[in-house]
């Protein structure tokens, strides 16, 4: 069974662990340990989440268009630049477009094309993204993307995930998409139940 949405409150896994392991234990700030983050890194879920998205030249102002991947929720595009990619039908082809895109600013947002099926693809790469062209949406198809930069980590990083079209309605404007996405900012593993190291 997936779940429709995934909770807030885990984008601050990294600075937390920062703090922590910057902490003084008797005069001594913890960074000698191997792994300081460890402990506080968080699994990637095992189940993916789904949404439903809205066609931005169609749909009505209070249906969301957009993913805003660093809260796993659907965004809406008119109330501000927190999110990452938005889903239209232009000329008759639904597509995904990232926030560079379509507006007049760059953020770090982006696509990695595979030939991977969804379950397949066990690692997001670190670079290769593509910030401007739009990714066909086809069902089955399954793209490797990349958020822009969080803002409220200590240390600013991406989050990744994988995406999968599930469903596809031209006639309604709109998609169906199943995503999974790493929990700690800046780990590009992608297998359910684990995690990398920071």
């Amino acid at each position: 069974m997936t779940k429709t949405h995934a909770p807030l409150g885990r984008t601050g896994a990294l600075p937390l662990a920062v703090m922590l392991c910057a902490l003084p234990v008797g005069g001594v700030a913890l960074w000698g340990c191997d792994d300081p983050f460890a402990a506080l890194l968080l699994d990637v879920p095992e189940t993916p989440t789904e949404i439903v998205l809205s066609d931005f030249f169609t749909a009505p102002i209070e249906d969301a268009a957009a993913l805003d991947l660093i809260t796993e929720l659907p965004a809406q595009i008119e109330f501000g630049p927190n999110w990452d990619f938005v889903f239209r039908v232009e000329a008759g082809r639904a597509e995904l477009a990232t926030f560079t895109a379509v507006t007049d600013s760059t953020n770090d947002a982006g696509f990695f094309e595979t030939d991977l099926a969804f379950d397949e693809i066990e690692e997001a790469p670190d670079e290769g993204y593509n910030l401007v062209d739009p990714v066909a949406v086809v069902p089955g198809k399954a793209v490797i993307v990349r958020s822009r930069r969080n803002p409220s980590t200590i240390v600013s990083c991406s989050y990744y995930a994988k995406i999968e079209v599930l469903m596809v309605d031209l006639e309604a404007g709109t998609v169906k998409l199943q995503f999974l996405r790493n929990p700690n900012c800046g780990d590009t593993v992608l297998i359910p139940g684990q995690h990398g190291s920071l």
